[in-house]
């Protein structure tokens, strides 16, 4: 007599789990995901690493790549002798791959449920996006009509920008906030709107008429009493970095800030303000103002490492290097060097390179042959920074930086990051004034005045089409974009 199994091919599995956007929060698993892991006879410990693995930075198991990747490690559990399906039960009796299954699906269903009371209300009864969700039909630029318009109310309603509204137009605005919103949620950002960037949306979307309001965690910044934050001025071979440098310093001072002078201060005012030997700079120039915190009007310290290029490109970098294992604000303001990371002298050395990636991550434009051979062999130096703020927020204001994001918070070289402790602002395609003090400045009273994301990058793209304008540029209204923020403790719905 043969045995009797029940099975399940690898394109049921991804389709039970994948329907509607269902998605996995390793940080929160269902009792019966955790039940199935500890019954799986593996550590414990071993199967949730693989799931955090799995599910990247954003800590969600999500999207077709992502289902595959797990289908391919459940089915390391099983016996059935085939990679294309995994035996769920033997006999009547769960296998260890089944019961895995079930758990992960207890997952999704549970994801199902929480969205069809908020996001998926949006798209409900939508004949064409029912399509897009059964992976029938895809939305892309040159799409027009109602579907489309919900789409885009949608993105809206979160955050992203599309200057032109919820018009029914899919215009390259729109594909560029797609994009944003793809890679928020760890999807390929192809600006296209198909299965799975539907079913995110309706997993993350507020329910319709409201609002996500999204903000940087600054209960966890001002936790302490005090705001540490690094400032670094990225070299520029005419030497404007000199004159923006100056225009920093004297917007600090014209806010408040006044110089530090540490040798002045005693063993407790040294403490207080976070300049203990172990972490006093003494490359860098320190401002300090005290400032209420707007939510609780309790004092804060504001400390401010202020790092320039100077006249060895290795000092500095070792000095923005310092502050991104210990400040919980870093703002980067220069040159992007072709997506190759910030960089503290000229082009031809590397001594001031800190490398993101050396290869150089912009889309549009590789490293020329000078830059490549200053940096040769360094691949990243975010595998040397040897600590990290319970939560940061980085601010990388060049050209296109947003092409840094997964060297960034990639828990593989960048040690411990991910969504939930790391934020990111970066810009999508040149900016005009990246090594101005006017963003510089503007970030900062951001910081301090618990200023929501959406009015930061609005606040900011001002800025850029106002120069932009001036140069004879027609671009900057969607310069800014942030990610990391769309999970955060801090965001609320509002009307």
């Amino acid at each position: 007599m043969g045995h009797r199994m029940g099975t399940v091919t690898r394109t049921t599995f991804k389709s039970d789990l994948g329907r509607d956007g269902g998605s996995i929060n390793v940080a929160s698993m269902s009792p019966d995901l955790e039940k199935a892991i500890k019954a799986s006879g593996a550590s414990e410990a071993e199967v949730k690493k693989t799931l955090a693995k799995i599910a990247g930075s954003d800590g969600i198991i999500r999207g077709q790549s992502e289902l595959g990747a797990l289908f391919k490690y459940v089915d390391g559990f099983d016996k059935n002798g085939s990679s294309s399906s995994i035996a769920t039960s033997k006999n009547g009796v769960d296998t260890t791959s089944g019961k895995l299954f079930a758990g992960l699906k207890a997952d999704t269903d549970r994801s199902r449920t929480a969205a069809s009371k908020k996001g998926a209300l949006r798209f409900a009864g939508d004949t064409k996006l029912e399509a897009v969700s059964a992976g029938n039909q895809i939305l892309k630029v040159g799409s027009k009509g109602e579907s489309v318009k919900k789409v885009q109310q949608a993105l809206l309603d979160m955050g992203y920008k599309i200057p032109s509204g919820a018009n029914g137009t899919f215009d390259a605005k729109t594909a560029h906030a797609v994009k944003q919103f793809q890679r928020d949620v760890g999807l390929d950002a192809d600006g296209k709107v198909g299965k799975d960037t539907i079913g995110a949306l309706k997993q993350t979307a507020p329910a319709p008429g409201k609002r996500l309001e999204r903000s940087a965690e600054y209960d966890k910044l001002y936790k302490d009493g005090r705001l540490d934050m690094t400032v670094a001025i990225g070299y520029d071979e005419g030497g404007a970095h000199q004159s923006k440098a100056l225009e920093v310093v004297n917007g600090l001072k014209k806010d408040g800030y006044k110089p530090l002078d540490v040798s002045k201060l005693d063993a407790k005012e040294k403490t207080r303000l976070g300049l203990t030997p172990d972490r006093f700079d003494p490359n860098a120039q320190y401002f300090h103002k005290a400032f209420k915190d707007p939510k609780t009007n309790k004092d804060v310290d504001a400390v401010v490492r202020m790092i320039e290029p100077g006249t060895d490109g290795k000092v500095a970098r070792d000095s923005f290097k310092q502050g991104l294992e210990q400040d919980e604000v870093v703002i980067y303001a220069g040159h992007a060097r072709y997506g190759t990371g910030p960089d503290f002298d000229e082009k031809k050395s590397g001594d001031g390179n800190f490398v993101v990636d050396e290869k150089g991550n912009r889309h549009h434009e590789k490293p020329p042959a000078v830059l490549k051979n200053a940096i040769k062999g360094r691949k990243t130096d975010l595998d040397q920074l040897k600590g990290r703020p319970d939560y940061q927020l980085v601010i990388m204001n060049g050209c296109s930086t947003e092409e840094y994001l997964k060297n960034l918070r990639d828990p593989e070289t960048f040690k411990g990051r991910d969504d939930n402790n790391t934020d990111l602002i970066t810009t999508s395609q040149p900016t005009w004034v990246a090594t101005g003090g006017d963003h510089v400045l503007a970030f900062m009273r951001g910081v301090t005045s618990r200023q929501n994301n959406a009015d930061m990058l609005d606040a900011h793209d001002q800025i850029e089409v106002a120069y932009s304008k001036k140069i004879g540029e027609t671009s900057g209204e969607q310069c800014f974009g942030s990610n990391g923020f769309l999970n955060n403790d801090e965001n609320r719905e509002v009307p």
